[in-house]
């Protein structure tokens, strides 16, 4: 019975998977495309039992599974695996290299330089008021609105009434200056 439910859900998504395909595509592309088929598929089942005991077996040390075990008892195809030369036979491993003595050094100098003239030139404050100005009829209009539809009727005509200059004027600053750094740090 369980099995049967299974089915069914999966028949259930794969079709309106396959139904938004197909929207999209002829929304998108019209119908001369050949769309994608979404499909389901069920992984096989691996037994745990079988790969905790393999697990163990190897991380004695006493065992090493070849291959062909691998591909052959969990379904592997060719080029799914990689062989590995164990340290032991030659195989000589750099030693990690721990940076936690370089922490005062930042990875991207020029990302701080640009972050540090952010903060100074777009003061938290600045923008603050810039914003307040800008939104002041949207939020008078939302205060003083008796309904949700009363507020949506008057906001057409409230747009106008909105000064943008001043939170545009610091955003040019800001794209400006960190065009001109990376421009500077580019070429040199």
């Amino acid at each position: 019975m369980r099995g049967e439910i299974v089915s069914a859900d999966t028949k259930l998504v794969v079709k309106t998977l396959n139904t938004l395909v197909r929207w999209t595509c002829e929304l998108n592309f019209g119908t001369a495309i050949e769309r994608p088929v979404f499909k389901m598929w069920r992984e096989e089942d691996v037994d745990e039992a079988q790969a905790n005991r393999d697990k163990t077996l190897a991380d004695t040390g006493q065992i090493r599974f070849k291959k062909q075990y691998w591909m052959r008892e969990y379904s592997f195809e060719e080029g799914d695996i990689e062989e590995v030369v164990p340290a032991s036979q030659g195989a000589t491993v750099p030693p990690a290299d721990f940076t936690e003595g370089n922490a005062q050094k930042p990875e991207f100098p020029d990302q701080t330089a640009i972050d540090e003239a952010g903060a100074k030139v777009s003061a938290p404050s600045a923008l603050q008021s810039a914003m307040e100005a800008m939104l002041r009829p949207y939020i008078e209009l939302i205060g003083n609105g008796a309904s949700y539809e009363v507020v949506m009727e008057k906001l057409a005509t409230t747009y106008p009434q909105m000064k943008p200059d001043q939170l545009a004027t610091l955003l040019e600053r800001a794209i400006f200056a960190a065009e001109t750094w990376g421009r500077i740090h580019a070429q040199s």
